[in-house]
Order: C-alpha cells, then sequence, then structure tokens
C-alpha cells in the first residue's frame, strides 16, 4: 500500500476517534477549588466565552454550570444537536431557541 495512503487512513482513524477533533483550551477544575461559591461563580463565568470542546463541558462537576457550558458551546458553534446534553430544562429551551 503506498505510504500517502496509509498516512491518510492513520489520519482518518485519528480523527473518527475523536484524537484530532479538538483540544481544550480551557480547563474549569479550579473554579472548583473556589473558597465561596460566588468565587466559584465568577470563575466559571469568566472562561465560559473560551469553550470550544464538548471534552471541557463534559469535565464540569457542577450541574448548572455544565449546563451553561453546553449552551455556550452549541451557541458558538451553531449546533442544536450540543443542546441535547443540557440537564435543566430552562437552559435546554434557552439553548434551542437561541441556536434555532
Amino acid at each position: 500500500m503506498n505510504m500517502k495512503i496509509k498516512f491518510f487512513l492513520l489520519l482518518v482513524v485519528l480523527f473518527v476517534s475523536g484524537c484530532l477533533t479538538c483540544v481544550p483550551k480551557i480547563d474549569f477544575s479550579t473554579c472548583e477549588n473556589a473558597t465561596t461559591d460566588i468565587a466559584k461563580s465568577n470563575c466559571y463565568a469568566a472562561g465560559m466565552d473560551k469553550v470550544e470542546c464538548m471534552s471541557t463541558c463534559d469535565g464540569i462537576p457542577d450541574e448548572y454550570w455544565r449546563d451553561r457550558c453546553y449552551l455556550n458551546l452549541a451557541k458558538n458553534q451553531k449546533s442544536v444537536k450540543i443542546c441535547e446534553n443540557i440537564q435543566n430544562k430552562n437552559i435546554l429551551k434557552e439553548c434551542v431557541e437561541e441556536v434555532y
């Protein structure tokens, strides 16, 4: 098999497996170490506009902020499919309305 074809097939496998799809630019793990609820909320709120990857949202333990993360990601990527990850019905409704 030609070397170019092998390389192309490798790239396809990596892309399909998710290895090349998105590299998170922000890590919210430090927000969980905030000493007050206000500091925690401010930490999450400050980074929401920088979210580009589903994995960033998936890693947020707080359901409200995880849902807000999915909302922002759905709006940024114009993808209503991302809204399906939202648990809170009000945020889900907001997501679908804003993305459509």
